[in-house]
């Protein structure tokens, strides 16, 4: 979901620039490798994203922080 949301953002932007974005993860596991990826290399930040990965315990307070604003996605 951050890949299509950071897709339409084109160019290199500077670190100034960056726009935080909050992504919520449950727990990851030994095969979550591939949801830290974006945040790996600068990739987000390529499309002007300044990505933050939070991990959450249960998919009810990740629920919780996505509607109470704590999170964008």
């Amino acid at each position: 979901m951050v890949l299509a949301l950071s897709a339409g953002l084109a160019g290199s932007v500077s670190a100034q620039n960056l726009k935080a974005w909050r992504h919520g993860i449950i727990e990851a596991k030994s095969d979550a490798g591939i949801l830290f990826m974006p945040g790996a290399r600068d990739f987000a930040a390529k499309r002007g994203l300044k990505l933050e990965l939070v991990q959450l315990k249960t998919d009810a307070i990740a629920l919780k922080a996505l509607l109470s604003g704590d999170l964008d996605s």
